[in-house]
């Protein structure tokens, strides 16, 4: 069992006392009096109940018919130490009702039937009868109500001397209470509720359809079971059909028989008291002041496995996910971590430190949910999926190219991509690049001349970290709040598996509609060197390839699923000015001679003007016209110009309209200038260098050559240097180019991504251009002779080449499940033909 998540709210000082789960939302109580909802569905915070004015200690939740004839609502109970307790209608996300009128702070609360027991500071349990409650909050006919606790009594129990810091319910029928006295106390509610009443105390009405308070008996009530553990205050208790585990002062569990009330066990380990327990099907575990989590086995009460999870003496609480899921949660300070165990008849989790999974595994389908589904249906164990085991392993592999430090993890990342392929029943093999670089991962999988050929093409290298940016570790895969950041995970490492695994998937199943090949590089960060005389080399891996699939990029925005069907070209322009034999010196030359740098900044000045435009005989010739069917394509475009302002910190844009500036981005050529310098530069305001470079670059689209474009700057620049009349000489290089992309949105294979989309986000598709360059598609498509596919996977706020990078889970996995619906789709393509 491992930790797969963590969920961690914004402010660091509000730390998370409280917690429970209700099918796929889980509530945290702060000591800010907020109650944090997190969507274990998509591991994201959903919302925040506010209406405490204190800490929040305790959280219960339930599920009622709260009116007469209704269907059963969800209702959430918290308790704070502003002495009261809320009723919240998880339907609404609303507080209905509060009970007022407790003498202090209310440490724990249980649910049995239409009784709430409450464990008071003032060392008693109240008993509410809450079909008084729902009595009242339905006839008052109001969206909130206020009920003083004197209105709701059904019993006050006074046996404890000490607070009642915890509540479990037991076998349906018994409640157990523990204190700061010592005590374990089992009371049975049928001691204290009329038999009669007992019966029915689970409805809301009687059986003639009125309410109907639980009736008590006259006697008083007292405890069934009484244990003084002796070993200092009991922060926390459960049960199970056997056994009552407490939680003690001097850092011991203990463990006493249920029917006898006698000690069976004590558990050690801690070294500081132990504040809670949680439970699993075969596994206690246990949290403590001295910062660790301590699992032990009900078979035998040995300690398996012990983590560390804070170093202070912030309190940490546990909560188990329900469901008889192998899932619990730890709260400790702003952070709740996930962890899976195997403990419940589900396949046993990977080991964090695998190296490929073990075995195909069948499809994890990942259907809409609803609110109440089980947790066990969410991305939580989406999260021990052999994809996202196999990325842990991926992400650790330093894969950054171009650097000699990192190029034996290079090759480990090849060899990775290549057993992997192997294990899946891939033909694979590594392919020597260019001399002293990255070799390619070559792989196929079915050469059946009846079905279409995919041929897929990824890269393995990453672009270079600063470490100290990152708020984690870049090489260490780390979940948190529904997304994984680690380099590479969505450019382009988490993509290349996602396509892998929906392949492996439909292979396990018999059920893979087309042949597939896999080109993989590993220099695609620099300039894919080796990579054209590769393919040339080994054409026939990619025999017969019908359309090329690339994930290599991002959706435009956040919610909504894009194609890409075009990208720009680029074009990298050095200028360099020289002048003097050697630098001088602006104190004693300065004014005498005509300096570089000033030559180099007049040369540039006026290229743009103040409205983007570039000043350039020629620059914007042969661009493709705007055809009506591209317009309609900027329709409805997940994009939001307030949004992308904030995203670049500025206050204005070249144009506040949405369908402009995408096109600005996208369809139009752009000329933008990188660098002014010179070599060996110094921070000196004395020196004039003697030869300075400025760097351009020049983003080129569908019917302009990089050779015409490149011609008509070179003589602009030329022209208007010679007006300078100056002593110094100008030189401009094309240092590199790539070529622009446009695919065909109306063909049968966007068609088919469009639906694959469609069928797994339950949305309209985005189709979208990209203002960037990824020339290896143009050249994919003329070795090939076949059309290419851009299908994004990732979110624009992925974060690519910066710190930070991540991808979101329910993106990853769904992106698999495009892509196995992708495949079928042109399977039934070919069939159909």
């Amino acid at each position: 069992w491992q930790e797969v998540h963590q969920l961690v709210h914004d402010d660091i000082d509000a730390n998370i006392i409280s917690c429970c789960s209700r099918g796929n939302l889980l509530f945290c109580g702060r000591t800010d009096a907020v109650i944090s909802v997190w969507n274990l569905e998509h591991l994201q915070e959903q919302g925040q109940l506010k209406g405490h004015k204190r800490s929040v200690l305790c959280l219960k939740s339930a599920l009622y018919p709260a009116t007469p004839n209704g269907d059963p609502e969800e209702f959430l109970f918290s308790s704070s130490s502003d002495n009261t307790i809320k009723i919240w209608n998880l339907s609404a996300f609303e507080c209905v009702c509060t009970i007022t009128g407790h003498p202090g702070d209310i440490y724990s609360i249980c649910l049995l039937d239409y009784l709430l027991c409450i464990g008071c500071q003032d060392t008693s349990m109240k008993v509410v009868d809450l079909k008084k409650v729902f009595k009242n909050i339905y006839e008052a006919n109001q969206k909130h109500i206020v009920v003083p606790i004197q209105d709701t009594f059904a019993e006050t129990l006074k046996a404890h001397h000490g607070y009642v810091y915890s509540l479990y319910i037991s076998k349906g029928t018994h409640i157990i209470s523990a204190s700061g006295d010592e005590k374990i106390m089992v009371w049975n509610v049928n001691d204290f509720v009329d038999d009669e009443e007992a019966k029915e105390r689970h409805t809301l009405v009687s059986k003639a359809g009125h309410y109907v308070p639980i009736q008590l008996k006259d006697t008083e009530s007292e405890a069934e079971l009484v244990i003084n553990t002796k070993a200092g205050a009991v922060f926390d208790v459960i049960s199970d059909d056997k056994f009552i585990y407490s939680a003690a002062q001097n850092g011991s569990v203990q463990v006493w028989d249920l029917e006898t009330g006698l000690l069976r066990r004590v558990l050690t380990g801690h070294s500081d008291q132990v504040l809670a327990l949680t439970q699993s099907k075969n596994h206690i575990i246990s949290s403590s002041s001295d910062g660790v989590l301590k699992v032990w086995t009900k078979s035998n009460f040995y300690c398996t496995q012990t983590l560390e999870i804070g170093n202070d003496d912030r309190l940490a609480v546990l909560a188990a996910a329900g469901d008889s899921q192998p899932i619990f949660f730890s709260c400790f300070g702003n952070c709740v971590r996930i962890w899976a165990l195997g403990d419940s008849g589900s396949e046993e989790i990977q080991p964090a430190n695998i190296e490929v999974p073990k075995s195909p595994i069948r499809p994890l389908r990942v259907p809409a949910l609803s609110r109440k589904s089980s947790i066990g249906s969410s991305l939580i164990l989406a999260m021990r999926d052999p994809l996202i085991c196999a990325l842990r392993t991926f992400v650790s592999l330093k894969t950054i190219c171009g650097n000699e430090r990192y190029r034996d993890d290079c090759f480990d990342g090849a060899k990775f991509l290549w057993k992997l392929f192997e294990q899946y029943g891939f033909q694979a093999q590594l392919i020597e690049g260019a001399p002293g670089k990255n070799p390619l991962v070559f792989a196929r999988l079915g050469h059946d001349p009846k079905l279409p050929t995919v041929t897929v093409y990824g890269h393995y290298d990453v672009f270079p970290v600063k470490k100290a940016e990152w708020s984690s570790d870049p090489f260490t895969l780390t979940g948190k709040n529904g997304y994984l950041y680690g380099r590479g995970t969505s450019d382009d490492k988490g993509p290349i598996l996602a396509i892998l695994f929906a392949a492996a998937d439909l292979q396990a199943d018999g059920a893979l509609p087309v042949n597939l090949s896999f080109v993989i590089e590993g220099e695609e960060e620099a300039t894919s060197a080796g990579f054209v005389d590769a393919m040339r080399d080994n054409i026939h891996w990619f025999k017969d390839t019908d359309v090329i699939l690339l994930s290599n990029s991002v959706w435009l925005g956040e919610n909504k699923p894009c194609l890409h069907y075009g990208l720009r070209g680029l074009l990298k322009i050095n200028v360099t000015i020289k002048g003097p034999a050697k630098n001088l010196h602006s104190g004693v030359d300065g004014g005498a001679v005509n300096e570089p740098m000033i030559d180099l900044i007049n040369l540039f000045a006026g290229l743009i003007d103040v409205d983007g435009r570039v000043n350039i005989e020629g620059f914007y010739e042969n661009i493709e016209e705007l055809s009506e069917e591209e317009k309609k394509l900027y329709e409805g475009l997940d994009f939001d110009i307030e949004a992308y302002k904030s995203s670049l910190g500025v206050s204005k844009l070249l144009s506040e309209d949405p369908r402009e500036l995408l096109m600005k981005r996208w369809r139009y050529p752009t000329l933008s200038i990188h660098s002014v310098g010179y070599k060996n530069q110094q921070a000196s305001a004395s020196i004039i260098p003697a030869m300075v470079t400025g760097m351009i670059s020049v983003r080129i689209v569908p019917n302009q050559t990089a050779e015409e474009v490149f011609e008509h700057i070179r003589k602009h620049l030329l022209e208007k240097f010679q007006l300078f009349n100056s002593s110094n000489h100008v030189e401009v290089e094309l240092v590199s180019s790539g070529d622009w992309w446009l695919g065909d949105p109306q063909g049968k294979f966007f068609k088919a991504a469009e639906e694959s989309l469609e069928s797994v986000w339950k949305q309209k598709v985005i189709y979208s251009r990209e203002g960037g360059t990824i020339p290896i598609t143009n050249r994919l498509e003329k070795m090939l002779n076949a059309p290419a596919i851009h299908l994004p996977i990732g979110q624009s706020t992925d974060a690519c080449h910066l710190h930070d990078e991540r991808i979101r889970v329910e993106n990853l996995m769904k992106g698999k499940h495009v892509v196995s619906e992708f495949f079928c789709r042109l399977g039934t393509q070919s069939d159909n033909q």
